[in-house]
């Protein structure tokens, strides 16, 4: 899995711990690398849960990742980034 998928489930948990969205319903989150214009390449469908006292961890009440809608095929690695960074920065 790559960035966007990490920041699309901190995305859901932080939204529930703030109260923004309710935990007994799924969501759908969306989120990307954003690297150099990478925008908003992942989609998933999570059942949400809270972070306080691990509660996202129980199997029963936790964060459960229901369905992956979109991901890109190509994963951004650190290394990768810096590739692309000194390309992109030799054309202007």
């Amino acid at each position: 899995m790559g960035f966007g998928f990490k920041t699309a489930l901190e995305i859901v948990l932080i939204a529930a711990e703030a109260g923004a969205i309710p935990i007994d319903e799924e969501c759908i989150s969306i989120a990307g690398t954003g690297y150099l214009g990478g925008g908003a390449d992942t989609a998933i469908v999570v059942k949400p849960s809270v972070i306080y006292d691990a509660k996202f961890l129980d199997p029963l009440e936790g964060l459960e990742v229901r369905e992956i809608l979109a991901i890109p095929r190509l994963k951004f690695s650190p290394k990768l980034i810096e590739e692309i960074k000194e390309k992109w920065l030799k054309t202007i």
